[in-house]
């Protein structure tokens, strides 16, 4: 029984063979709970630059259902198939912030924003966030419906406003950069 991802549709035909299609009904029911599936966070130092769009490198994978990911390539993650894809992601910053400090996620597909828009992806929720001491999370979370073609890469973009004592993402278990990629269909 074949369980690819996207499911194949049946078509019932007027004095089609029924059996064989309610195989493929049966086949992609199957494949529902296969969906591709993309887990990772950043759990080691990760140095960014203030007012500079940069991929986020993954390098602690939680769960790749379809062995996508590379570490040869670690902020991207090649869509497996053709289709619709929920993104979630999180990027955080460690250190101590200035008043007006702004951190902007943002999602790509193919090194661009999926809308047309925007630099290097869509971009997420644009927050302030706290400038007190380091132990204080600046956190940003954003979310996405995007399209991507097999093999068209997505990627988290992080970018943050000028802040020069601020030089990378904060690796606290808890508040890391992480990202969750799931295939939702056609």
């Amino acid at each position: 029984m074949s369980t690819s991802w996207p499911p194949d549709i049946p078509a019932f035909i007027a004095g089609g063979d029924a059996v064989s299609q309610l195989n493929v009904m049966s086949q992609s029911l199957a494949s529902l709970l296969n969906p591709p599936v993309f887990r990772a966070e950043r759990s080691a130092a990760l140095a960014v630059a203030e007012g500079t769009h940069q991929y986020i490198a993954w390098n602690t994978p939680i769960e790749d259902t379809y062995n996508a990911w590379s570490s040869g390539s670690p902020s991207i993650y090649p869509a497996p198939v053709s289709g619709w894809y929920h993104v979630e992601a999180t990027v955080s910053l460690s250190g101590t912030g200035a008043a007006g400090l702004v951190l902007i996620p943002a999602c790509a597909v193919a090194g661009t924003s999926p809308t047309g828009q925007g630099g290097s992806g869509w971009e997420g929720e644009e927050a302030f966030v706290p400038t007190g001491a380091s132990t204080q999370p600046k956190v940003v979370r954003g979310t996405w419906f995007v399209y991507a073609n097999a093999a068209d890469p997505i990627q988290i973009d992080l970018w943050y406003s000028t802040e020069s004592a601020i030089v990378a993402v904060d690796t606290t278990a808890g508040i890391r950069c992480r990202v969750g990629i799931v295939g939702v269909g056609v």
